[in-house]
C-alpha cells in the first residue's frame, strides 16, 4: 500500500510538538472529546438506534445547553408588535452564566405587593437614599468636603465686547492720572446750575431700529461721540446700593443681565421673561451663581448683572414720574445738556468681586502702569509714518512720572537715536518687533485699569482719614489683620481678597458686625474671621459663648467642630441674603424704612445741640454747626451727613505755663478730620502700651 507508506513517512518527518503548543490546540474542547458523531442519524430509514431514555447530562467538559436555541423556539420570546401579548422569558436555574438572587427570582415568579417588596435602598437619616448594605458613617464627614461647583448654563453665556473707546482705553475715560478731586468723587459727575441763568435743554437724536439691525454690535460705538445717550437708544438705569463698591467699571465697558431660574423638578419647563437680560436655567445640582453667598431656591427668579470684574443681583424698582435723566455734553467749550426719561430702573445688591483689587504696593500695579506707557509708546509708533516717538507726547500723558523714570521704561524696548536722520527720536530695539492692534490690546485690559483705579481711590479715602502709607503696609503674618483698624480692614484690596479666598473655600469672612455696608444686618461685612475660633451667630452674648465653648471642651475635649460650624456659618449666610431679597426688592417705602429715617434725622438734631454745648462749655465761637446753604431742603440727607462729618471737632486740653510761668489749662479745638484721625488712633496706641506695662 503505497499510501500508507507515505503517511507513515511523513510521521516520521515531522518532529514532535512540544507540550505548550498540544496546549494551545482545540484538541481539548469538549465537541471534539464527545463522541457526537456516533449519535448522528446517518440513514432515516434504519431509525434511531439510541435508547429512548437518552438524558444529556452536564458535567466539567459539557457546559450548559441551550434549549431554546437547540428548539428553536427562542423567536417566540421577541415582542414583534406591540399590541400582541407576549410570553415570559423562562429562567433556568441550573444555567451556570446565569447570576441572579433568589429573591429576585421569586418576585419575578410570584410577583409580591408594593408594601411586602424589600427594598435594595434605604434613607439616611438627612434624608439621602443609599444602598442598603452600607452601613457606614460616611455622610458625617461630607460638610467638610469641598463639593465641586458645577454651572450649567441652557442657553450659552454670552461675550462680554466693549466698545471701542474702552478696548483701546481711550484717555478721556481711562486717565493715565486721576487728581485728587476725581478720586474723592470717583464716579459722581456734579452738576451746579448757578441762579438766573437761562438754561436751554437740546432735543435727542433720533436713530432708526432697522439701522441698528443691520449694525454689528461691536461697531455701535467706534468713537467717544457714540459713547453717550443722547439719542433715542435703549437704556436702563442701575443704581448701587453701597456707598463704596470696591470695585467699578469705566464708561464704555460692558455688562450683561441674566435671568436666573431654578428648577423647581425635572418636569418644570418654565422659562422667565423679563424686559431686560437673557434667562439661564438652573438644574437642582448647578451651583449658586453668589459663589455660595446666596442662591436661588426652586422655583425664584433673580436678575444678575455680570461683567468680568464683579457680579451682584439687582431688582427693578417702580419708576417714579419727577425722575429724569440729565445729560450734560462738554464739546470744545460749548455746553449742551439733554433730557430723557428712564425706563426702566434697578437697585444693585451687594457686588461679589471676581478679582482681587491689587495692593499700593503690590507689583501688579508697577506692571500695569508700565504696560500703559508701553501701550502708548506703540500707538504713537504705529500713527508715525517711519515708526518714530518722540519723546514729549509721552511725557504729556504721564505727567505722575518723572524723565527717570519714564526714560527707563522706554529703555526696556526702545532705544535713542543720538545720530542720522532720527536725531533726538525713540525707535524699537532690533529684536523688539511693532505688533498689531490685536497685540497691543492683550498687553493691558480695561479691567486691569479698573482695579488699579480701585486702588487708588481707597488710599486716597485713608488719606483723607489721616493714615499714612506705612499704616496700611502689608503684613507679613495676615492673622495680624483682626488689629488693624475698621478703615484699614475696609479697604478695597482686603475686602476682595478676603471675599475671593472665602469663595474658595480657604476662608471665612465675619458676615455681620462694622463692615457690613448696609449698616442694618442687609449686606455682608467681608472681613476676614479667623479659622481657629468658633463662629457664632448674631446676638448672641459673650457669655453664652463662653458657656458653649467650656461645654464644648468638657465633653468632646475640643472648642468646637468643624462641621458646627459650617452649618452657623451657613444659616448666618441664609439669613442675612433673606435680609437682603426683601430689603431691595421692596417697591414701596414700609412703616420700618420711615422710623429709621426718623431716628435718623434726631440722632443729627442731637447730635447739633451736643455740638453747641460744647462750644459753649469751651468758651469759643458759636461757629454754626453746617453752612447755609446745607439747611435748605433741596440738599440731599448723603449731603447733610458729608457736611456734618466735615464740622466735627476735637478739643485737646493741656496743661501749659504761661507768660507768668504759671501753670494752667489750655484748651486746643482741631476741625481737621485728618489730624482728628491721626490723633486718635496714636492716642490710643500710647494707651495701650501704657496699659501692657503696668500689667
Amino acid at each position: 500500500m503505497v499510501v500508507e507508506e507515505e503517511e507513515e513517512e511523513e510521521k516520521k518527518e515531522k518532529p514532535l510538538l512540544p507540550f505548550v503548543e498540544t496546549i494551545a490546540t482545540n484538541e481539548f474542547d469538549p465537541v471534539v472529546l464527545e463522541e457526537w458523531e456516533d449519535k448522528i442519524v446517518w440513514d432515516v430509514a434504519q431509525g434511531d438506534k439510541r435508547s429512548n431514555d437518552f438524558i444529556p447530562t452536564f458535567n466539567k467538559t459539557t457546559m450548559f445547553r441551550n434549549t431554546h436555541l437547540e428548539l428553536d423556539d427562542w423567536m417566540d420570546a421577541i415582542v414583534w408588535d406591540a399590541e400582541k401579548e407576549y410570553q415570559p422569558v423562562n429562567f433556568h436555574m441550573d444555567d451556570p452564566k446565569l447570576v441572579i438572587l433568589q429573591d429576585e427570582v421569586d418576585d419575578i415568579v410570584n410577583p409580591k405587593p408594593e408594601s411586602m417588596r424589600v427594598s435594595m435602598y434605604k434613607k439616611r437619616p438627612d434624608g439621602k437614599v443609599i444602598d442598603r448594605f452600607n452601613i457606614s458613617d460616611d455622610w458625617l464627614y461630607e460638610i467638610v468636603k469641598t463639593k465641586i461647583s458645577r454651572m450649567r448654563h441652557a442657553f450659552g453665556p454670552a461675550t462680554l465686547v466693549h466698545s471701542l473707546p474702552a478696548t483701546m482705553l481711550h484717555t478721556q475715560y481711562f486717565k493715565p492720572l486721576l487728581h485728587v478731586r476725581e478720586l474723592r468723587s470717583h464716579h459722581r459727575p456734579s452738576v451746579k446750575f448757578p441762579l438766573k441763568e437761562w438754561y436751554t435743554f437740546s432735543r435727542v437724536k433720533q436713530i432708526k431700529k432697522k439701522k441698528l439691525k443691520e449694525i454689528d454690535p461691536a461697531e455701535l460705538m467706534k468713537s467717544p461721540k457714540d459713547v453717550s445717550l443722547k439719542d433715542t437708544a435703549k437704556f436702563c438705569l442701575v443704581e448701587y446700593s453701597e456707598e463704596y463698591p470696591p470695585i467699578m467699571q469705566n464708561t464704555g465697558m460692558a455688562s450683561l443681565i441674566y435671568n436666573y431660574y431654578r428648577k423647581k423638578d425635572e418636569k418644570d419647563s418654565f422659562v422667565p421673561k423679563l424686559a431686560n437680560g437673557g434667562p439661564i436655567i438652573l438644574e437642582s445640582v448647578d451651583a449658586s451663581p453668589f459663589f455660595g453667598y446666596g442662591d436661588v431656591k426652586p422655583g425664584q427668579t433673580i436678575q444678575v448683572i455680570f461683567n468680568n470684574l464683579f457680579r451682584a443681583p439687582i431688582f427693578e424698582q417702580n419708576k417714579s414720574q419727577t425722575d429724569f435723566l440729565l445729560i450734560r455734553q462738554t464739546y470744545r467749550g460749548e455746553t449742551k445738556y439733554y433730557l430723557r426719561d428712564i425706563p426702566n430702573t434697578y437697585i444693585v445688591g451687594q457686588t461679589y468681586p471676581v478679582q482681587e483689587v491689587p495692593r499700593p504696593q503690590a507689583r501688579k500695579i508697577t506692571q500695569s502702569l508700565k504696560n500703559r506707557l508701553q501701550v502708548v509708546a506703540f500707538r504713537l509708533m504705529r500713527d508715525d509714518t517711519y515708526k518714530r516717538l518722540r519723546y514729549d507726547k509721552l511725557r504729556k500723558m504721564f505727567p505722575m512720572f518723572n524723565d527717570m523714570q519714564i526714560r527707563q521704561k522706554l529703555k526696556e524696548f526702545a532705544q535713542y537715536l543720538k545720530k542720522g536722520e532720527n536725531t533726538g527720536w525713540w525707535k524699537l530695539k532690533p529684536n523688539v518687533q511693532l505688533p498689531d492692534e490685536e497685540g497691543i490690546r492683550k498687553i493691558i485690559t480695561p479691567e486691569q485699569v479698573c482695579l488699579i483705579q480701585s486702588t487708588l481711590v481707597g488710599q486716597q479715602r485713608l488719606k483723607d482719614a489721616g493714615y499714612a502709607a506705612e499704616d496700611y503696609k502689608e503684613n507679613e503674618n495676615e492673622e495680624d489683620e483682626s488689629h488693624l483698624d475698621i478703615e484699614v480692614q475696609l479697604a478695597p484690596w482686603t475686602t476682595t481678597r478676603n471675599f475671593v479666598t472665602a469663595a474658595s473655600g480657604k476662608g471665612m469672612c465675619r458676615l455681620f458686625g462694622p463692615g457690613d455696608p448696609t449698616g442694618c444686618g442687609e449686606g455682608f461685612s467681608f472681613i476676614r474671621a479667623s479659622m481657629k475660633e468658633m463662629f457664632f451667630r448674631y446676638g448672641e452674648s459673650e457669655e453664652k459663648q463662653k458657656q458653649f465653648i467650656e461645654e464644648k471642651t468638657k465633653a468632646t475635649y475640643h472648642k468646637y467642630s468643624i462641621a458646627e460650624q459650617q452649618v452657623v456659618y451657613k444659616s448666618e449666610v441664609e439669613r442675612i441674603w433673606n435680609n437682603q431679597l426683601r430689603g431691595l426688592s421692596a417697591k414701596t417705602v414700609d412703616e420700618k424704612d420711615r422710623e429709621l429715617d426718623s431716628a435718623r434725622h434726631e440722632k443729627q438734631r442731637r447730635e447739633k445741640e451736643e455740638e453747641k454745648d460744647r462750644q459753649r462749655n469751651m468758651g469759643g465761637s458759636l461757629a454754626p454747626y453746617s453752612p447755609p446753604n446745607v439747611q435748605n431742603d433741596t440738599y440731599s440727607d448723603d449731603e447733610q451727613e458729608n457736611y456734618t462729618q466735615k464740622n466735627k471737632m476735637l478739643v485737646i486740653t493741656r496743661l501749659q505755663k504761661n507768660s507768668n510761668g504759671e501753670m494752667e489749662w489750655v484748651s486746643e479745638v482741631i476741625y481737621d478730620m485728618r489730624v482728628i484721625n491721626a490723633y486718635t488712633r496714636y492716642r490710643k496706641l500710647i494707651e495701650q502700651a501704657a496699659e501692657e506695662y503696668l500689667n
